[in-house]
């Protein structure tokens, strides 16, 4: 009995040990160095640029939200500088999405090519 417990033991640490040796673990800027290489490139590029300039939008409202006189006018700047910031997040936000998107398409293809070379070698 335990010889059969013991191989199946030696297996799956075979196969644990296998599987750990196919995962491989990106750093940050590699991926999202592949989210601007991937099919959505010029989105993720026009993207980056948009979110930049209402970066320095935002600033730019701000500063004449702090240099405003009345209440009005501080109003009137605040709203539009909560705007630009909120659809810069959302600009980001979607960056990012992209980035998981495109490490996620990867990971499944390497699983199918690591299950497609691992049937391989069982027959």
């Amino acid at each position: 009995m335990t010889s059969i417990d013991e191989r199946i033991k030696a297996e799956l640490e075979r196969e644990g040990a296998e599987l750990d040796a196919m995962i491989t673990d990106d750093s940050m800027p590699a991926m999202i160095a592949m989210a601007y290489k991937g099919s959505m490139r010029r989105w993720m590029w026009l993207v980056s640029t948009v979110t930049i300039l209402l970066g320095v939008v935002s600033v730019w409202l701000l500063i004449e939200f702090s240099g405003a006189s009345g209440v009005e006018d501080k109003l009137i700047w605040g709203v539009w500088a909560i705007l630009a910031v909120i659809v810069m997040l959302a600009f980001e936000m979607w960056a990012w999405m992209q980035v998981g998107r495109v490490a996620m398409k990867r990971d499944i293809q390497q699983l199918q090519l690591d299950m497609r070379e691992m049937m391989t070698k069982r027959d």
